[in-house]
């Protein structure tokens, strides 16, 4: 018992020098709850977060909308996104297709149901109100290192493929 109280006291000591891991947490804690006041704003409309964003994704990405271009701007393995739009086919948000000319090739589009649930979810204040603490100079710079450490962890990560984290790319 003497030695988990040293042990943790060391760690303690660590973290509360180690400014960049402190830093990482304070992300993870802001995502974490961030995520959880989404979710709950959510719920009464029948949609996940991960749900709306990929509505957000296929509704920037329009009529070429495919499962890979799909996987590629929310930076999501190809599977996820497959298993992601089954859901959301099964609810009702989505429909998936062959394209005409390449019959190999789905197509993914937003049914009404989808484009009504997306229009509840784009009115709702959350993000609006959370972000109104920063300044416009603020938010620019905040988008700016976001997407700097973004690209770094994708770096890390030797991600191979071709990356457009949409929203970050309209900033």
């Amino acid at each position: 018992m003497a030695d988990d109280k040293d042990l943790i006291e060391t760690v303690r000591n660590v973290l509360s020098k180690d400014k960049n891991y402190m830093l990482w947490w304070l992300i993870q804690q802001a995502k974490s709850e961030w995520e959880t006041l989404r979710e709950r704003e959510l719920r009464p409309h029948g949609a996940t977060m991960t749900q709306v964003s990929v509505l957000f994704i296929i509704m920037l990405i329009g009529d070429e909308a495919t499962p890979a271009e799909i996987s590629r701007r929310t930076l999501r393995e190809p599977h996820s996104v497959s298993r992601i739009l089954d859901r959301m086919e099964k609810a009702g948000l989505i429909k998936k297709g062959n394209d005409l000319p390449q019959k190999n090739l789905v197509r993914v589009r937003i049914t009404d149901k989808g484009r009504g649930i997306y229009r509840q979810a784009t009115r709702m204040n959350s993000i609006n109100r959370v972000l109104s603490v920063l300044s416009e100079e603020e938010r620019e710079q905040l988008s700016k290192y976001l997407r700097k450490i973004l690209v770094r962890v994708l770096e890390e990560q030797g991600t191979p493929r071709r990356v457009k984290p949409y929203p970050l790319s309209h900033l």
